[in-house]
């Protein structure tokens, strides 16, 4: 990067020169100089471990936490909690999914396996019975993701009992039945693990699940899956679970699929089967806390990663991550590292949820010029410095 300063002295000293240059270093990290605004229970949010963000379509953006739901208009939060003698409230105030289907419903998972449909008219919860003849629940594992199909149907994605198709009733809304798909040892059709994480619906309608043993395609006329294995794990990484766990699926609009391993992306040719990996700086050293849980992207195509160590972006050009951490001495840092949901919004701006400490909110067309701040404590016979000019190089800077 070559960047003039037009200094009122034409001549520069080494001292200047040096400070000038560690000016450039601590611009150039950027990770640290984001500045982000926070809301925590002090601004009525019910919680501050959220887990799941989501804009509807009118605007409004709704957060699952550690105890209920919460509508944010941008300035006060309306709060749907569990009541126990109420059975028109949600059943499990433990929200760890959301989505809006086609008709405007608002559908909550849980973490004990409870779904939930807010009906947006009356704000009351109808409960989905997903029981079997029995009375034995079919769900008693964390909801980790929620899908619609084309034909309107919703899928769920549970964390042990495997895939659920919600069969919807258009005539009656609190009327489901339900198909479950789970892994059948003697099957190599059948999907490939009951540890489900992802689901995703692409352009052409085509359904893929992620899971703790990699990526399935779904075939419809079959129902059968396709297993897709991804070798990514570095020899000198720890032996942990999920070495093939695909964390996250992201379509973008340069129609790149992206897929969130243990340590990184991989940019997947769904035509060919071919695939290229990109590993983070965790892809050895704290093997697993860079998983790619949860990704964004904004008006430029750039990625924003939420993970276990932190929040990171990655430019799908220079193939370079940049690292965001919670620095304890700056109040506007990233409040805290374990990042649990990543949204941007219709306005290009950035929503991040943490396990437990809050939400974070970064403004991302506020952020497009950097600016050089004097290091804190830096020895140094200059109290500051001002510009005078500005000068553009022959390669654009």
């Amino acid at each position: 990067m070559n960047k003039v300063w037009g200094l009122a002295n034409s001549k520069i000293n080494t001292s200047v020169l040096s400070f000038l240059l560690c000016l450039i270093s601590v611009e150039s990290s950027v990770s640290q100089q984001l500045p982000f605004h926070h809301l925590t229970i002090d601004d009525g949010l019910s919680q501050n471990a959220v887990f799941s963000i989501l804009q509807d379509s009118r605007g409004f953006l709704w957060f699952g936490t550690k105890d209920g739901l919460n509508r944010y208009d941008g300035r006060n939060f309306v709060l749907f909690q569990h009541n126990p003698f109420d059975s028109t409230t949600i059943s499990d105030p433990y929200v760890t999914k959301l989505l809006e289907d086609r008709h405007g419903r608002i559908w909550a998972g849980s973490v004990s396996g409870d779904v939930n449909v807010l009906h947006r008219e009356t704000e009351f919860f109808c409960r989905v019975p997903l029981n079997r003849n029995t009375g034995e629940k079919v769900t008693s594992n964390e909801i980790t993701d929620i899908a619609e199909g084309p034909d309107g149907d919703i899928w769920i994605a549970t964390k042990g009992d495997g895939l659920i198709r919600i069969l919807v009733d258009a005539d009656n809304d609190c009327n489901y039945g339900y198909q479950q798909f789970t892994n059948d040892l003697a099957d190599n059709k059948s999907l490939n693990s009951n540890r489900v994480g992802n689901l995703f619906f692409d352009e052409n309608q085509t359904f893929w699940v992620g899971t703790e043993e990699g990526l399935n395609q779904f075939h419809e006329h079959t129902n059968s899956f396709t297993r897709i294995v991804f070798e990514t794990k570095h020899p000198d990484a720890p032996e942990i679970s999920g070495i093939h766990k695909i964390a996250s699926i992201h379509l973008s609009r340069a129609g790149d699929f992206w897929l969130g391993t243990q340590s990184g992306l991989i940019n997947y040719d769904r035509v060919t089967n071919g695939y290229t990996f990109y590993p983070n700086k965790y892809e050895v050293f704290r093997y697993g806390w860079g998983s790619v849980n949860h990704v964004a992207e904004d008006h430029n195509g750039q990625l924003w990663i939420g993970t276990s160590a932190g929040l990171m972006s990655f430019d799908p050009v220079s193939k370079v991550y940049e690292y965001i951490q919670h620095d304890p001495l700056n109040p506007k840092s990233l409040s805290h590292n374990l990042i649990s949901g990543v949204l941007i919004d219709k306005t290009g701006i950035l929503w991040i949820g943490t396990s437990g400490y809050g939400i974070n909110i970064l403004d991302l067309k506020a952020n497009r010029f950097k600016t050089l701040v004097r290091p804190v404590n830096r020895t140094s016979r200059i109290a500051g410095f001002s510009v005078r000019s500005i000068l553009e190089d022959d390669m654009g800077y």
